[in-house]
């Protein structure tokens, strides 16, 4: 099998390879194996929607409200959406530009208390990695399409473990019970939790009564996968312990007035954005697993978002005429043996 564009070698890229071989086979293919070709490896949410609907999904005006300058008033509106008491948690409320920032500030705090060891998604968002790499941090990983380390986590004391919830891209929900024996062991092996909550529209069902009782795990949140304008805003919400411990790296960060006030906007202005792109993109999800199973693909279908995993390599993907991404596009692969198909080109 050669390299040309009609026959391309897609198990086994990187995201930025795959980027660039997506757009040379989209400049000059329409058809493979007399099929019409399915692109299903778009990944920007923003570009798609914003193009396609400007008015309900592009740009978000900056506030003009004279508090919408003030981090503790960007927190606030952040509770309010998470239905989390303001009296009770913005002493335990941290603001920062979007969950990247969030993790390089939780990093950095990490870094200088020492008393961690982290545990990181090997297969779910090559930053994680990036930005522990920056931070002077050693880790080890995991891959989360298989489950949580169940066994380290029982066996090793002073972990720092990051889950992303839900799962991107592979789909899944930590159940009620698995947020219990996190924070349970969490507590007996002096662990911490920090979840990635991007994906989330609201705060999961069974993290909601640990965050109540002060344990030891940190929720942050963000604005970008949600109300889809190229927004900067994030919260990470912990108990006091930890607040108080990583709150002097965030107060230190710069403060952006610009991002503050659109990130005020889109939560004062815009509440009901993210659900309207839910419901956009669960209806593209649905057209493109019954576009699959037309093509022979077998899937699995996460139940939200906008990804669907396919039980095929991209390459197989590729003679059923259907462009996916591969799954070490998202990091360390533990085998090819699925890929990843995105539903934004059917929105």
């Amino acid at each position: 099998m050669n390299n040309s564009p009609a026959t391309p070698r897609l198990n086994g890229l990187n995201y930025a390879e795959y980027a660039l071989l997506r757009n040379e086979i989209l400049s000059k293919e329409r058809y493979v194996a007399g099929l019409v070709l399915v692109d299903a490896g778009q990944t920007n949410l923003y570009k798609t929607l914003a193009a396609k609907d400007p008015r309900r999904f592009g740009m978000i005006n900056p506030s003009l409200e004279d508090k919408a300058q003030y981090r503790c008033h960007l927190g606030e509106l952040f509770l309010d959406r998470l239905h989390l008491s303001r009296q009770d948690y913005k002493p335990k409320t941290l603001v920062s530009h979007g969950v990247r920032h969030s993790l390089s500030l939780i990093f950095k705090s990490i870094k200088q208390e020492g008393k961690y060891g982290l545990i990181l998604p090997a297969d779910v968002y090559p930053v994680y990695l990036t930005l522990a790499d920056e931070g002077g941090l050693t880790y080890q990983t995991y891959h989360a399409r298989t489950g949580l380390p169940w066994g380290y986590l029982e066996g090793n004391k002073g972990w720092c473990l990051l889950v992303c919830n839900p799962l991107k891209p592979w789909g899944g929900q930590i159940t009620n019970g698995e947020w219990d024996k996190l924070m349970a062991l969490a507590i007996t092996q002096q662990g911490v939790v920090v979840v990635d909550g991007a994906y989330d529209l609201n705060l999961p069902s069974g993290l909601r009564h640990h965050l109540d009782e002060d344990a030891p795990v940190a929720f942050m949140g963000s604005l970008s996968k949600g109300w889809l304008s190229p927004l900067r805003g994030g919260v990470v919400v912990t108990n006091r312990q930890l607040a108080d411990v990583w709150r002097m790296n965030f107060q230190k960060s710069a403060k952006e007035e610009g991002h503050l006030r659109e990130a005020f906007a889109a939560l004062n202005d815009h509440p009901g954005r993210p659900f309207t792109v839910d419901t956009v993109v669960n209806a593209a999800r649905h057209k493109l697993i019954k576009l699959l199973n037309e093509r022979g693909l077998s899937v699995h279908d996460p139940g939200h978002g906008y990804f669907v995993v396919i039980n095929a390599t991209a390459q197989e993907a590729w003679e059923k005429g259907v462009l996916a991404i591969p799954d070490t596009a998202f990091g360390q692969a533990q085998k090819e043996s699925i890929c990843i198909a995105s539903a934004l080109s059917l929105v």
